[in-house]
């Protein structure tokens, strides 16, 4: 017996071992070194590179060249291939890796030209621009090409890097631009909307009808063609949506100044929302270039330096302005071949390009891409029987060549509000709400980006090219857009809310954000002083706006049938907090979601899910879109005034209530069962942490993070969104970075991001970061030089030679 037992144990010794060996060998032989010393080609001088427990390099270098060479190296040591599928996606190149099912992405992007205006920005690089590039590309390429093993996901494919070069890293911050870019999708959402429902009925929707002559939109439906215009572009631009970096839209940003603080310091919040997925967009880093410069906060795997956190003297932060950057312009062609478009001058030739596509297993593709004056046709439109060759042309700020590498080197040095708003001048897009903080104790604000002045105010449609006034006649001077400098009040908010007044002299926008977040940020401002604390506890806050409204709006009424009428009482109880632990919120979502659809069926049939964005979403990235926003606001505000006029006598808002609150419990018992101990909010509405391999189930296991259970929803501080008629999943956004600066004393200030640093699942830091970010435990922002030394779990120091290799094997994470 004794004998069996312990030939068992070392069958079950043997088996963990071989287990073990199998683990390191698949998922630890990639891990980076992160102790002793490595001989790289390419720097000047030695880089001292410490993490400290969160895997947070510190990188300490002498110049700017060297520094953002050492950032390319921590990059491809935890995030290589993030940043090659980046790199692919930007350049039209998915197919080679996945095979067929990236042609239509490859199509889309190559159409767009992301690659061509990165090609062009390149050579307008200015010289520190460029030694900036050149140094940050030949970091990543000292780790990529060094021989060592490859990430799994490389392994898995079969594929190795190519070198990195400068215009990758445009086309990856071109990329960004063009999942936080949000115009377009709304002229699509328009055009839809009024092909289902006609513009006297859309004109009544005072939701989503734009400030415009009734004839003329109209006019715009017929000249864009028939219904099925985009079918073969919206296949193509929801295949993108997988892989391109995208963001929901949503996100927060605020500053008070020292005048409300117990320190007497500012201090300066942000947290902007993404989608959520593996891994993370952001990377932490501490990067000090010397004397040159010195910054915290988070990069973007394929740029350089911090994008969002401060430097010696500044502090910074970003929420999505959903400024008018992007027109959609029907062109007329003389023929099916497209070689001339229609001006007002009679017909001009156009650019005609021809773009190979590589697939993987596959033959190669060719894509016929078209150039107006305008920009590149991203869809054509045929009618033979008429004789008409029409297509849409996008006409966005990021297809100018721009200056977004300078100016991000600009702001690590910016230390005063001049300083910073020079830093913007260079930058394209996409456009930002930036707001600003520096050791002097001032604050401010300004509108970052490209944006374009047009001859008249946009219609929110496409608009016809062929009359010469959809071209853009200049873009606002850095003097001309919206920007405060401490004001009165002594705090500045953004929320994608509303920037400018009618009375600003210039267009900035008009789809933006419901406004909810800005309220419920203003409210929690002017309670009291405030301190770090409370700023992070303001970050997590689960009071909803607009389910006060429908609260204090059920409390008023009564209905008819029973079932109705104790699922009113409920919610009429409810303190209209998007609690995790109660089944409130999920009845309330449930609710919401069907007073949508009795609502507006009236007068828009089955049209109402447009407007609802059930079925149409953001062309590319699945967000319902910026006229959904606004939805939720003016649905309230006519039940609460008692305005039925959208009903057209057919029913009534009692009626549409109580129907409202049936259908929705029947939903939530259809769906999760009849006990509503299924339906808890944090259950139904947890946040999922899916990478892109672990979509199959064989290895989900090993590349997904567990998911968590969340609270809030779009309209909380904590925004965590899922997308209109799926299930509740927080799927479209949530907050994928979050800071409190101590604005002067910077080791005070805090940061988290989810899941973790690295990229590789074989890292004790691939999600390591998940529950720290569901409690807003933010890690500390280590700046000082003798804080940076305590806190350093592991010292790598790069050092110059002729050939680049590894003196020795150091540790691993």
């Amino acid at each position: 017996m004794i004998i069996a037992l312990i030939v068992v144990a070392a069958v079950v010794v043997v088996l963990c071992a071989a287990l073990l060996v199998v683990r390191h060998r698949t998922f630890g032989v990639s891990l980076p070194r992160v102790r002793g010393r490595l001989g790289v080609a390419g720097l000047a001088a030695e880089v001292t590179v410490g993490r400290d427990r969160w895997g947070v390099p510190h990188v300490n270098a002498i110049s700017m060249e060297d520094a953002a060479f050492a950032v390319g190296v921590v990059h491809a040591q935890d995030r290589l291939w993030q940043m090659e599928v980046t790199r692919r996606v930007a350049t039209g190149r998915i197919s080679e890796l996945i095979g067929t099912e990236g042609v239509n992405i490859d199509r889309f992007v190559r159409r767009v030209g992301l690659h061509r205006v990165a090609r062009e920005e390149e050579l307008r690089l200015a010289p520190e621009a460029r030694r900036m590039l050149k140094a940050y590309a030949a970091g990543i390429n000292a780790i990529a090409q060094s021989g060592r093993t490859l990430p799994l996901e490389y392994r898995l494919l079969g594929v190795t890097p190519e070198p990195w070069e400068p215009m990758h890293s445009l086309a990856a911050f071109k990329l960004l631009a063009l999942g936080l870019s949000m115009n377009w999708d709304a002229e699509l959402q328009r055009l839809e909307l009024l092909r289902a429902i006609g513009p006297e009925h859309a004109a009544r929707l005072d939701i989503v009808y734009p400030d415009a002559n009734p004839t003329i939109l109209a006019a715009a439906v017929r000249a864009a063609g028939g219904g099925d215009t985009r079918t073969q572009l919206l296949t193509m631009f929801r295949e993108a949506a997988r892989w391109i970096p995208t963001a929901g839209g949503m996100s927060n940003s605020w500053v008070v100044s020292g005048e409300r603080t117990p320190s007497g310091r500012p201090i300066l919040c942000n947290d902007p929302h993404l989608v959520p997925g593996m891994p993370s967009i952001w990377y932490a880093a501490h990067v000090q270039a010397g004397e040159d410069f010195e910054a915290t906060g988070v990069t973007m795997p394929g740029m350089p330096f911090v994008i969002i956190g401060h430097n010696k003297r500044v502090a910074w932060g970003f929420t999505n302005s959903f400024a008018d950057c992007q027109d959609l312009v029907i062109e007329e062609f003389d023929s099916p071949a497209a070689d001339r478009f229609r001006t007002e001058r009679g017909f001009e030739p156009t650019r005609r390009l021809r773009e190979i596509i590589h697939v993987k297993g596959s033959s190669d593709v060719l894509e016929e891409v078209v150039v107006t004056r305008h920009g590149p046709v991203v869809e054509r439109i045929e009618d033979p029987e008429r004789a008409i060759w029409r297509g849409l042309a996008l006409q966005w700020t990021a297809l100018q060549p721009g200056g977004a590498a300078e100016g991000l080197l600009r702001l690590q040095r910016a230390g005063d509000w001049k300083s910073f708003k020079d830093a913007f001048v260079p930058f394209d897009a996409p456009s930002q709400n930036v707001v600003y903080a520096d050791v002097d104790g001032h604050i401010g604000y300004l509108l970052s980006g490209r944006i374009p002045v047009r001859k008249s105010k946009p219609s929110g449609l496409p608009v016809q090219g062929w009359t010469g006034d959809a071209v853009w006649t200049r873009y606002l001077s850095p003097n001309e857009i919206p920007q405060i400098f401490d004001p009165p009040e002594q705090q500045i908010i953004t929320a994608n809310n509303r920037i400018v007044g009618d009375n600003f002299p210039f267009y900035i926008g008009s789809d933006y954000m419901s406004g909810y977040r800005a309220l419920r940020i203003g409210e929690l401002l002017s309670e009291r002083m405030v301190d770090l604390p409370y700023m992070a506890r303001a970050q997590m806050d689960l009071v909803c706006p607009p389910a006060r409204q429908v609260v204090r709006l059920l409390g008023s009424m009564r209905c008819a049938t029973p079932s109705a009428e104790a699922t009113r009482h409920r919610l009429a109880q409810w303190d209209a907090v998007m609690d995790p632990r109660r089944v409130e919120p999920t009845i309330y979502e449930a609710f919401m979601a069907r007073l949508a659809e009795h609502s507006l069926s009236p007068v828009c049939g089955n049209a109402w899910r447009i407007l609802a964005g059930v079925d149409l979403s953001h062309p590319v990235f699945q967000y319902p879109g910026n006229l959904v926003g606004r939805l939720t606001p003016s649905l309230i505000e006519r039940w609460e005034l008692g305005d039925e006029g959208l009903f057209e006598g057919l029913t009534t808002w009692a009626e549409v209530v109580a129907k409202s609150l049936d259908d929705a419990m029947n939903d939530l018992r259809t769906r999760f069962g009849r006990s509503s101990r299924r339906w808890m909010w944090g259950r139904v509405h947890r946040l999922e942490l899916v990478h892109a391999f672990g979509r199959r189930r064989a290895l989900a296991p090993f590349f997904n993070a567990p998911s968590i259970k969340v609270g809030g929803n779009t309209d909380t501080l904590l925004a965590t969104s899922q997308v209109p008629g799926d299930p509740f999943e927080t799927r479209l956004s949530a907050p994928s970075w979050r800071q409190v600066i101590d604005v002067g004393k910077w080791d005070a200030s805090g940061g988290i991001h989810l899941p973790g640093q690295s990229g590789q699942p074989g890292s004790r830091h691939y999600r390591d970061l998940s529950r720290r970010w569901r409690t807003n435990r933010q890690f500390p922002l280590y700046w000082s030089a003798q804080e940076v030394r305590r806190h350093a779990r592991t010292r790598l120091v790069l050092y110059p030679v002729q050939t680049s290799h590894a003196t020795e094997p150091g540790g691993r994470t």
